[in-house]
């Protein structure tokens, strides 16, 4: 079986220096992709806790609001891509002071759209990258 690889999508670059920096990154349409790679790199004593959402319904959610009937989104689980560890979506990766250089896979079975958040920000700066790819048959 041979694989489509995909582009690298930059889905979230904070190097602010202040309380500012919470808040929701790049929106992206995933329903075309089985597999979805989350690269994420800290700098500067990271502090600050991540999250990742994703959808099914059709329209662009708005990650920023609470959950609703109409606005329909959750937390995702991730997977260490290091150790197989999992991180449930809603405890997310919480950061008091360490960077790190991690890669994960999201759990997206079915899941259309897909946005990185970030809350109780304090220090450091956090790069986002995401590689989706599609198995195919060769």
């Amino acid at each position: 079986m041979a694989r489509s690889y995909q582009t690298v999508y930059d889905i979230f670059s904070l190097a602010a220096a202040n309380g500012a920096a919470n808040g929701a990154g790049l929106v992206m349409e995933v329903s075309d992709f089985r597999h979805l790679i989350l690269a994420l790199n800290t700098t500067g004593n990271g502090a600050m806790v991540i999250n990742v959402q994703g959808s099914i319904q059709e329209a662009k959610p708005t990650f920023t609001s609470a959950a609703s009937p109409t606005n329909q989104w959750t937390y995702l689980q991730i997977v260490n891509l290091d150790d197989q560890s999992v991180v449930n979506g809603t405890a997310g990766i919480t950061l008091t002071g360490t960077d790190i250089n991690k890669m994960y896979e999201i759990n997206t079975n079915g899941i259309k759209w897909v946005n990185l958040i970030i809350s109780s920000w304090t220090a450091g700066q956090l790069y986002a990258r995401l590689k989706p790819f599609e198995d195919t048959l060769s």
